[in-house]
């Protein structure tokens, strides 16, 4: 694989970026210092990390402004000599390092969990043996945990030291999002866990090495309510780039760990579902839900719109869900009439009215036979309330996630020279237009639904099928039952694998000037394809504390 493309979407302009980062750091290192009624214990294993690499991860921590932590490092029977004896000078020089040696190498799952052994604190921070924190970083978790005291997993943003010491590559993440975390291991680093939630669920699982900590959050979440999942959109991680690194040397091996730590949680859950790569991102993953086997067979499609309705995509859908045998009707006039049909075809059944419906606009460009059969399938394992499929009609265009009404859902050309193919192969900030993902609300062109969410709306209320989207969208809400939007059809294992995991290189993000303040939301955008920063206030405004 070119190491230049890994990780491939995390571009950006340098000075600018540097920039950023300057007056961020003032800011949050000018936070008032928080009480230390809360300790943290941060686990570090530790395998023949440089010394070099592990003084600095160590002095990362020993500069925290935020006081009441404790170091917890398990030596995993490193046989490098100045690894051994670096420890050994370490243990002495503060009371808050305690060291556990391992007589034999047992991987990182089982040497996290060693170290895990010695933690008395409130919380467990994880910490990789090469990487290193923010002065700020602890001190910012308290003031995060004072906010919310419910929370029970935190995770912040992040980026990377190159081998010169220059920051780069920055991830600002997404506020929790199950699906696409099903598709995308987006915590990582820094990443702190309540002490009895991690205690209970018995730490780390051996067998998923790579992906270990990917398991872990995959329990965690299964565990506890999305509530007490609390993002903190600040910088509070750095990883080293580092060439000969686990994650670089052996990435095959931590990918497939990651996918069979996500077929875990699905069985577990009770979901039939298989699991391939994402289309143009191959270390993500695509979920394909499958029918399951309980669910009923009826499915009642709604083609909507006028227009032609090309035969052959007719045909296409046909066949993609002939599992469900479905009934498909044309309601060309208006989304009233789709709903009158709807009414009346329940009504002349008994209430033995197909549990999902599938809304197709007319002119839809393309088929997406196998997305709009996950769609279908994820509504049948009753995972969502809505499927929504990324789509393209000739007359909506390109039909990406909805996460908000006043942003356009498409991906963006502002300020860029991209053709409409160029568009359409967008992958977004992080691949996020090429990941499954929760949204807000409905995109029309073509989306699935459980027919519960129809019931009680009134037919002659929609004049077109942006105002019934909008109605299924907040009645969806109204029942806790998420809005999934299914990116594309995955890759088959044959493709994957012919794929190499060459991942072409992503569209820059351009950052002309930066602005002083939290990182900007556009990045989590997920219709981002290229991001321009202008100077909004001057370096020497803002300097108000978080």
């Amino acid at each position: 694989m070119n190491q230049s493309t890994f990780p491939y979407s995390w571009e950006v302009e340098p000075a600018s970026y540097q920039k950023f980062v300057d007056l961020e750091d003032r800011r949050l290192r000018a936070a008032a210092t928080q009480p230390t009624e809360i300790q943290f214990s941060i686990v570090l294993p530790v395998f023949n990390t440089p010394v070099e690499y592990l003084q600095q991860t160590v002095q990362s921590v020993l500069e925290q402004s935020y006081s009441n932590w404790q170091l917890c490092i398990a030596d995993d029977a490193s046989t490098d000599s100045s690894t051994l004896s670096f420890l050994t000078t370490i243990e002495t020089d503060d009371p808050r390092i305690s060291i556990i040696r391992l007589q034999q190498n047992v991987g990182i799952a089982a040497a996290s969990n060693a170290a895990l052994g010695l933690a008395t604190g409130d919380y467990i921070v994880l910490l990789d043996h090469d990487d290193m924190l923010p002065d700020f970083a602890l001190n910012i978790v308290a003031k995060s945990i004072a906010e919310k005291p419910t929370a029970k997993l935190l995770y912040s943003d992040s980026d990377h030291i190159d081998a010169t010491g220059n920051r780069c590559k920055p991830f600002f993440k997404p506020p929790w999002d199950y699906f696409r975390f099903l598709s995308q291991n987006f915590l990582n680093h820094l990443t702190v866990i309540a002490h009895p939630v991690l205690k209970e669920l018995g730490g780390w699982r051996t067998g998923f090495d790579g992906s270990q900590d990917y398991d872990l959050y995959l329990r965690i979440a299964e565990h506890i309510d999305p509530d007490h999942i609390r993002h903190i959109p600040h910088i509070l991680y750095h990883w080293r780039t580092v060439e000969n690194s686990f994650a670089r040397s052996n990435l095959n091996r931590a990918i497939q760990a990651g996918r069979k730590a996500v077929s875990a949680h699905l069985e577990k859950k009770g979901c039939f579902a298989d699991l391939g790569a994402a289309q143009n991102a191959v270390i993500y993953n695509s979920v394909i839900w499958k029918k399951p086997p309980a669910a009923s067979a009826g499915l009642q499609v709604f083609v909507t719109g006028t227009g032609y309705f090309d035969s052959r995509i007719d045909s296409a859908l046909r066949q993609a869900l002939a599992e469900y045998k479905p009934n498909i009707k044309f309601a060309a006039e208006s989304a009233a009439q789709a709903m009158l049909m709807f009414s009346g075809a329940s009504e002349e059944q008994h209430g033995a009215f197909p549990d999902t419906v599938v809304f197709i606009d007319a002119q839809l460009a393309e088929a997406p036979t196998i997305a709009l059969s996950k769609a279908v399938n994820a509504i049948k394992n009753r995972v969502c309330g809505v499927a929504c499929v990324k789509a393209k009609s000739s007359m909506r265009g390109l039909q990406g996630p909805l996460h908000d009404t006043n942003i356009p859902c498409e991906p963006s050309t502002s300020r860029t020279t991209q053709s409409s193919e160029e568009r359409l192969a967008s992958r977004g900030y992080m691949a996020n237009l090429l990941l499954d993902q929760t949204v807000n609300w409905v995109s029309e062109s073509c989306y699935a639904v459980c027919s519960s969410l129809l019931e009680g709306l009134a037919a002659e209320s929609f004049s077109n099928m942006r105002e019934l989207g909008r109605s299924i969208s907040m009645a969806a809400r109204a029942k806790s039952q998420r809005i999934l939007w299914i990116a594309s059809d995955p890759l088959s294992e044959s493709q994957a694998e012919a794929a190499e995991f060459q991942i072409k290189p992503r569209d820059r993000v351009i950052m002309s000037e930066c602005v002083s303040g939290p990182a900007p939301f556009l990045y989590n955008h997920p219709n981002v394809a290229r991001v321009y920063w202008r100077v909004f206030m001057s370096a020497s405004s803002d300097m108000k504390s978080i």
